[in-house]
C-alpha cells in the first residue's frame, strides 16, 4: 500500500469540488490510482479526470506512463489548456 498526494487544477477541482486529496492505492499503477479515485468521486468526474486529452503529472512532471507512483508522490491532473 502506498499513499499519494492528489491535486486537481482548474476546471478538474472545480468538477471534483476540491483541490485534492489523499489516496491509499493497493499498487503505484494507473489501474489502481483509478479504482481509488472511483470510490472517492462520481462516475462521470472520474471519466472526466481520465480523458484522453487530460495530462496527469507526478512530482511537477508531466507523467510518461511508464513508471509507478511511489510513496508520497504528489499526483496532479491538468485539464486541456485553451489558448486563442
Amino acid at each position: 500500500m502506498i499513499s499519494v498526494q492528489i491535486r486537481f487544477l482548474a476546471r478538474l477541482r472545480e468538477a471534483v469540488g476540491k483541490g485534492g486529496m489523499t489516496l491509499t492505492l493497493e499498487t503505484g499503477t494507473l489501474a489502481a490510482l483509478r479504482e481509488a479515485l472511483s470510490a472517492q468521486v462520481d462516475r462521470s468526474i472520474l471519466e472526466r479526470l481520465f480523458a484522453e486529452n487530460v495530462r496527469i503529472a507526478v512530482n511537477q512532471t508531466l507523467w510518461d506512463g511508464s513508471t509507478r507512483f511511489a510513496q508520497d508522490d504528489e499526483v496532479a491532473f491538468l485539464p486541456p489548456v485553451t489558448g486563442g
